[in-house]
């Protein structure tokens, strides 16, 4: 992967600016430095190296060369702030329906923002948002996805099982070809996610649904329920023993099975 390959995806999908690093402390960080600066809506961050990589809750997301995929993607064009929630769906529906593409394994949506196949974890989304007031003036999705076995993070720096796409699939993944392909499916959800259907086609593909989960708050604030599906502006919706069901945001929320 090189700018040039960039080049050639920004032309095909009306990008806005892209850049190439071959190694950087955070494409997020970087995408935040251009969005102070009114970058094209858009706007595209490539890293095959990131240093500092970051994901919820302060954590780290492990980027060693030639092993992964770190993407920051800038909008700053059509964003509602009541739909702020979708877009931790935006980026977890493209990474799912892409990797689907390559693998014949279980691939599903860990709320809000985790990509499991076959219950483990291939990817993480970082969403960050600008603010100017009351008005959105741009918001960041973070991507990883583990590719090769060399992308596994140590054992200690772990939160939850991990794994990487090409031990579900049978050859080599070209990086470029799936980069190009994930790109494709945010570009198309981006049009479609005020609608209905968006968020439809995202809890389709949740995983766990139907089944006992437990959100927790805390080590020692957690509520179990049974997961029903997801409300029209991305909250989860946990059926709960008494009967009722309460809807949650993501926030700092951990979502694990029962």
């Amino acid at each position: 992967m090189n700018q040039s390959d960039l080049n050639t995806i920004k032309q095909k999908l009306g990008l806005g600016t892209v850049k190439y690093l071959p190694s950087t402390g955070s494409t997020n960080d970087i995408a935040n430095q251009m969005l102070t600066q009114r970058t094209p809506h858009f706007s595209v961050i490539v890293a095959d190296e990131q240093t500092l990589g970051r994901g919820r809750s302060g954590r780290k997301w492990y980027t060693p060369p030639n092993s992964a995929i770190a993407v920051s993607i800038i909008l700053t064009e059509g964003l509602n702030p009541s739909n702020i929630l979708r877009y931790s769906g935006l980026g977890s529906l493209a990474v799912c329906e892409t990797l689907s593409k390559y693998t014949t394994s279980i691939v599903k949506i860990k709320w809000p923002n985790d990509i499991l196949i076959n219950n483990s974890k291939v990817s993480g989304i970082l969403v960050e948002t600008q603010w100017e007031g009351e008005k959105i003036k741009g918001i960041i999705l973070g991507i990883g996805i583990n590719i090769t076995k060399s992308s596994i993070p140590a054992a200690g720096e772990l939160n939850f099982t991990p794994t990487y796409l090409e031990n579900h699939t049978a050859l080599p993944v070209d990086r470029t070809k799936l980069l190009d392909q994930l790109l494709e499916k945010i570009v198309f959800w981006n049009s479609k996610i005020s609608r209905p259907e968006f968020i439809k086609i995202w809890e389709g593909n949740l995983a766990y649904k139907g089944q006992q989960v437990q959100i927790a708050y805390s080590k020692t604030d957690q509520i179990e329920g049974q997961l029903v599906g997801l409300t029209s502006s991305g909250e989860i919706k946990l059926a709960l023993a008494d009967g009722s069901q309460k809807h949650y945001n993501a926030n700092e929320l951990k979502l694990r099975p029962l």
